[in-house]
């Protein structure tokens, strides 16, 4: 009664929890809550970080001009000065220095000649379809006859090319076509003056032709190959930097230049490109080079004296038209935008820079620079703006730390409620920091105080709660913060020394598995602060025996109070945002939890199964470097939802009538998806943390239930649908990579279950066909599983169930039983009908072996009666060793007995186990009668003295 009501108070209590957590995540997903909460944030860190920063003593007071200053004087605030002219001049000149060279790209230039080629062959068809030539090449025909008579409005009007009366040549409005007169004689036309059509071609290709190139084109009648022979050639050079002289570009080398596109001499929409590599870029005499070349391939076929010809024509095209050009004109014009940019503004000198260092001598202008850092603000107002600065800058910092890391760090994924915990680290921390500086200003010497303080605390304890990347960045902001806090106490140096020891600590938190691991994290961190206190002490030039000695035990004993504040805060942290740590999962490690104990008791066959996916993925997490130990508790409880309805899974059935075969395949598949909403509910009554819960949600992913939806579709009628979403598992996919080793795991070792014959090859097969699935299918796009990580998993959990499933030599009396339970002649069948596995249809060259039949209760009362006969049997027997052991003879009835058949009594001796349950005597009985029948089978043949083969069964059975 009492477990009963602690049970319940327990399921209270996880419920109420489960139920804070939800409200807490769903209050900070919204936008004002979570913009409030960083204005609280902001302007709690800038209370505790600023009055270190508030000075209230002037620097200008302690100084004189012409005398060494005693101190560094530093920039108290930010602030700006008017430089001399002097000063900004060089600041124009540095501007300038900074303008690349600019370079205009002509795009459309050699696009531009391929277009003045096409017209120029064109041109040059007209003038030849107006005369043809014939085969000497110097007669020519006229090709156009003249208009056909009878038509109302050409008559006369068809002579020549271009004639008016060519659009209406031969055709009449309203009339009939009147008949084709004769052909009359063609006119005389006089032939082309090549002089003048090689002007015309030159004027349109837009360079000079010689005669003789000329001649060769006009030989070739200008043929479609020779033309696209021309535009392979200088269409080679159109995606080219095209310079006019390569020595253009020696004085930009070591630098880069921008290159401009220009369309039609006007600049481009396409945006300038920066180009650092010239190697791309060739001069016009390189590319006459490279079409020489070219024409050797593209135009082969062209007559050699054709094919040179128009190698030289190409050659003068593109020596002229290169498309790369340095714009002088333009980079000027920007050098001086950059000049005109740098206005006569003043020098901005930054919070902290050194003003005048100590002991050089103070002039004029560090007197006037000190009096304008000081003569803006004073008082109360110039703490509240320093204030507000730092509120600014904490702010900025928050914001972009937080931006790169969600862009930038692949494996970091911080909820609401996490930035939540790390901003209320920081702020205990760094309060513990101001508490201790603040206790610190009635001793005179605090230079190793700050080496006590527990800031490596906060580092260590989100790497055991959230993760590694964001106990990086967390080290990187508190370290700036405390920097800032304690900036009278060193700043940079200080800063240093929390961010080395905050990361070493961090890094000890990897694999804690006892509460001891974390005193040995601070270990580490005292280590590296003793080494680290050290050498800032000896920078400071504080070289005292004493003081070195402090600094080295302060180091120490802050990084071992910083394991101690997180022995102190952990538990707290992990209950009130409900975390996960390694320590946790080691106590969930214990197989005698309340619901890992009814699931062995109530789902033998599952817990069994959970013990060996937890094996399999253990070691698979391992191999690729996930959390190992989440995955084993995790597998520990994935299926404790079979529970409630363990004999309607395959694991669970103890050899009766399968529970399906009387269900729908709807019905079927409700039960075997609502196994995974059942777990999630016993593991939350049981406060389950909810790192297990989710994994135990996902494990399954939303994978199709296979046989309960082929079944479905087999047995509905014509009208009815199956919905494929209704054989679906909930989901969500695994979001994590320990869920998916887990997803894979399952499905491995459910599968080698159904293997006939394991072998490591059907292994092999069967680990990469199961991981294949679930990548093709899509399961693993949401876990971040590399395919090298998912080939190390294939290779561990061949691994693992190569020890599972490895062979063992087969016992004699297990080839006895063998022999008697499949008949000789069919012995060399079984193992095919056997490979094949159950339910699986045998081949048809292979004799069907008959299943055994179930037993009949007359059949099992003659059973138990012949086993209490061979019984008694097997006790005489026992009594015969006996005697042979204190020195009397054996009777002959006991050596017959000893002699009988093996087979026949290891029968004889499993029939009661098969009948009904045997009594402990019973049992004994049935072991002795299978130990005599093994040492009966070892005697040697012909053999009429049993007394060796009795005294090797006593040994056995334990007389002797």
């Amino acid at each position: 009664m009492a477990e009963s009501e602690s049970k319940g108070k327990d399921k209270k209590r996880s419920a109420g929890r489960h139920r804070m957590l939800t409200l807490m995540d769903s209050a900070l997903e919204k936008r004002p809550v979570q913009f409030s909460l960083a204005a609280v944030l902001v302007v709690s860190l800038a209370l505790l970080v600023g009055p270190s920063l508030v000075r209230s003593d002037s620097a200008g007071q302690k100084l004189k001009v012409g005398s060494p200053a005693p101190e560094n004087v530093k920039a108290s605030r930010t602030f700006k000065y008017h430089p001399s002219d002097e000063t900004l001049e060089r600041r124009r000149a540095a501007a300038a220095e900074k303008v690349l060279p600019v370079f205009d790209n002509h795009t459309d230039r050699f696009a531009l000649l391929l277009s003045r080629i096409n017209l120029a062959f064109e041109a040059m068809a007209r003038a030849l379809d107006t005369h043809r030539l014939d085969g000497a090449g110097g007669v020519i025909k006229p090709a156009d006859t003249p208009p056909a008579a009878g038509s109302a409005k050409g008559k006369g009007k068809g002579k020549g090319k271009g004639g008016k009366g060519s659009k209406g040549a031969g055709s009449a409005k309203g009339s009939a076509v009147a008949a084709t007169p004769p052909p009359a004689a063609p006119p005389k036309h006089k032939p082309p003056d090549k002089k003048e059509l090689r002007k015309l071609f030159a004027n349109e290709i837009g360079v000079s032709v010689d005669k003789a190139t000329f001649d060769h084109f006009y030989k070739n009648k200008f043929s479609p190959d020779l033309r696209a022979a021309f535009l392979v050639l200088i269409g080679s050079a159109v995606e080219q930097l095209v310079m006019p002289h390569r020595g253009t570009l020696k004085p930009f080398e070591g630098r880069p230049i921008v290159v401009r596109y220009m369309v039609r001499g006007r600049v481009s929409d396409r945006s300038e490109k920066r180009l650092e590599d010239f190697s791309g870029i060739q001069d016009t005499q390189q590319l006459a080079k490279r079409i020489a070349q070219r024409a050797n391939i593209h135009a082969s076929k062209l007559p050699p004296k054709l094919r040179k010809g128009l190698v030289r024509l190409a050659k003068r095209m593109v020596l002229g038209n290169a498309n790369l050009t340095f714009n002088k004109a333009e980079t000027d014009r920007r050098k001086a935008a950059a000049r005109a940019a740098i206005q006569a503004e003043p020098r901005r000198f930054i919070k902290g820079e050194v003003i005048v260092r100590d002991g050089t001598p103070v002039t004029a202008e560090h007197m006037r620079i000190i009096a304008k850092m000081e003569s803006t603000y004073s008082g109360v107002s110039r703490a509240q703006l320093t204030l507000l600065g730092i509120a600014l800058l904490i702010a900025v910092l928050l914001a972009v730390v937080h931006r790169f890391a969600g862009h930038h760090f692949r494996k970091l994924s911080l909820r609401p409620r996490d930035l939540v915990c790390m901003g209320l680290l920081m702020m205990l921390l760094l309060a513990i920091t101001r508490g201790v500086l603040a206790a610190s200003d009635t001793v005179d010497d605090t230079a190793v105080y700050p080496f006590l303080l527990p800031v490596a605390a906060g580092a260590m304890l989100v790497r055991l709660l959230i993760g590694a990347e964001a106990a990086a960045l967390f080290a990187v902001m508190l370290s700036a913060l405390a920097g800032l806090a304690l900036e009278r106490s060193g700043g940079l140096g200080i800063m240093l020394f929390y961010l080395l020891t905050s990361l070493v600590g961090a890094a000890g938190m990897a694999k804690v598995q006892s509460r001891s691991s974390m005193l040995r994290a601070g270990l580490f961190a005292g280590g590296i602060g003793s080494a680290l206190g050290l050498g800032l002490t000896v920078i400071s030039g504080q070289l005292q025996l004493s003081h070195l000695f402090f600094s080295v035990a302060a180091g120490f004993g802050g990084g071992l109070i910083a394991s101690f504040v997180v022995l102190a805060f952990l538990p707290a942290l992990e209950w009130l945002f409900g975390y996960t740590t390694d320590v946790t999962l080691l106590e969930l490690a214990n197989l005698n939890h309340p619901l890992l104990r009814d699931l062995m008791l109530q789902a033998p066959g599952t817990y069994h199964h959970s013990m060996v996916v937890g094996n399999l993925s253990e070691a698979a997490c391992e191999a690729i470097g996930a959390n190992s130990l989440l995955a084993h508790v995790s597998c520990n409880f994935h299926d404790v939802g079979k529970i409630k309805n363990a004999s309607y899974f395959a694991e669970n059935l103890k050899g009766g009538e399968n529970p399906h075969n009387r269900l729908k395949p709807s019905m079927s598949a409700l039960i075997i998806r609502s196994h995974v909403k059942d777990g999630i509910e016993l593991l939350r009554e049981h406060g389950i943390p909810q790192l297990v819960v989710d994994t135990a949600m996902q494990h399954h992913g939303t994978q199709l239930i296979e046989f309960f939806y082929a079944k479905a579709r087999e047995q509905k009628d014509d009208d009815e649908e199956v919905h494929e979403s209704d054989y679906r598992y909930p989901g969500p996919k695994p979001q994590s990579r320990e869920a998916g080793v887990i997803m894979l795991a399952d499905g491995v070792e459910a599968a080698a279950r159904s293997l006939p014959e394991p072998t490591e090859d059907r292994l092999r097969e069967l680990v990469q066909r199961m991981i294949n699935s679930k990548f093709a299918s899509g399961q693993l796009d949401q876990c971040d599983l590399t395919l090298r990580d998912l080939h190390l998993i294939a290779k561990s959990f061949l691994q693992v169930l190569r020890g599972i499933y490895h062979q063992r030599p087969t016992y004699p009396w297990q080839r006895d039983q063998t022999a008697k339970k499949v008949p000789a002649d069919k012995q060399r069948k079984a193992p095919a009908a056997a490979a094949a596995g159950e339910g699986a249809p045998a081949r048809e060259d292979d004799e069907q072996i008959e299943a055994p039949q179930p037993i009949r209760p007359e059949r099992k009362s003659r059973q138990h009666a012949r086993a209490k006969r061979e019984s008694r049997q097997h006790a005489r027997v026992k009594q015969g060793a006996r005697a042979d052991a204190t020195g009397r003879t054996v009777d002959s009835a006991s050596a017959d007995n000893q002699q009988a058949a093996p087979a026949e009594r290891a029968a004889a001796s499993a029939a009661p186990a098969a009948a009904a349950p045997a009594q402990p005597e019973d049992r004994g009985k049935g072991e002795a009668a299978a130990g005599s029948a093994g040492a009966t089978e070892t005697a040697p043949e012909g053999t009429g003295d049993a007394q060796p083969d009795i005294k090797r069964l006593g040994k056995r059975i334990g007389l002797n």
